[in-house]
């Protein structure tokens, strides 16, 4: 089976869309079926757990850049070159390289950048799936 990225983007972007359609599909025969109160209970279940799930991704998020801190992961993070290239990484990616280029274009470990995503997507979800769409797809690879 191929992974996602060997696909050529036109059918990259075909899957994605036929994704959509059939959770929307799902969706909507679920509301059909059983009516839209099961929404509003997952709704107030998923907010209740992201009150309480985004503080606790913050404390963890600082203890592990004071870890990193102490480990000297952070070394380079000052050292960084503004000239050389910006894009995404073609080594170092779980979806599309965003965070692996940004971490490398920083000189910082990955992780730390994967995690102040995933704090941000706790944060503000939408915004942050949006984002790293437009960079997966405007930005480079290197």
């Amino acid at each position: 089976m191929n992974k996602f990225s060997h696909y050529p983007k036109s059918a990259q972007v075909a899957i994605i869309i036929g994704v959509g359609c059939v959770l929307f599909g799902v969706w909507r025969l679920l509301g059909v079926a059983f009516g839209y109160g099961w929404w509003t209970a997952i709704q107030k279940t998923v907010g209740t757990v992201f009150s309480y799930a985004w503080p606790v991704a913050l404390i963890c998020a600082g203890l592990y850049v004071v870890w990193a801190a102490r480990a000297g992961r952070l070394k380079n993070v000052s050292d960084v070159d503004w000239k050389k290239p910006f894009g995404r990484s073609v080594t170092d990616k779980r979806i599309a390289g965003v965070c692996g280029g940004i971490a490398q274009f920083l000189g910082i470990d990955a992780t730390i950048v994967r995690v102040l995503a995933v704090i941000l997507f706790v944060i503000m979800p939408v915004f942050t799936v949006l984002a790293y769409l437009v960079a997966a797809i405007f930005i480079p690879e290197l």
